[in-house]
């Protein structure tokens, strides 16, 4: 089985030459792996920081009376 891509190992799959196919699915395997984990690690960031900032804010509006100009 070959491919046209104008090499004639280009598309074989089988032996040790591996396919433009095959590397390209184990790049977009490990590429979305990636994004995955990034887009779960962005939504705990963001929820974290997000509970971080109402926290402090919170904290503020409660010692506003505190503050002497």
């Amino acid at each position: 089985m070959t491919w046209d891509c104008g090499q004639e190992n280009c598309g074989r799959a089988y032996g040790k030459e591996v396919s433009i196919m095959e590397k390209v699915y184990k790049a977009m395997k490990s590429v979305g792996a990636f994004n995955i984990v990034f887009g779960i690690l962005t939504i705990v960031g963001g929820t974290l920081m997000g509970a971080f900032l109402i926290v402090n804010g919170g904290k503020l509006l409660h010692r506003k009376k505190d503050i002497i100009f």
